[in-house]
């Protein structure tokens, strides 16, 4: 589980998400759907960055959000 607070992204694209902590998977859903329609590489802490990363190799077959 993700602990949304520690991620100021996340937190941001979770506008409609009620819960304050989130399965792997879905973040990972989210932050494929809406993180690079809001925000650029570089306005990601570098805790954050690394989280996406992560989560890309994980579920996403290690492809770059950012394209």
């Amino acid at each position: 589980m993700i602990t949304i607070e520690e991620y100021p992204a996340l937190k941001l694209i979770l506008w409609d998400y009620r819960k304050p902590e989130i399965e792997e998977a879905l973040a990972y859903e989210y932050y494929e759907q809406r993180l690079s329609k809001w925000f650029d590489k570089d306005e990601l802490s570098e805790h954050e960055l690394l989280l996406v990363t992560e989560l890309a190799e994980r579920f996403g077959y290690g492809v770059d959000l950012f394209g």
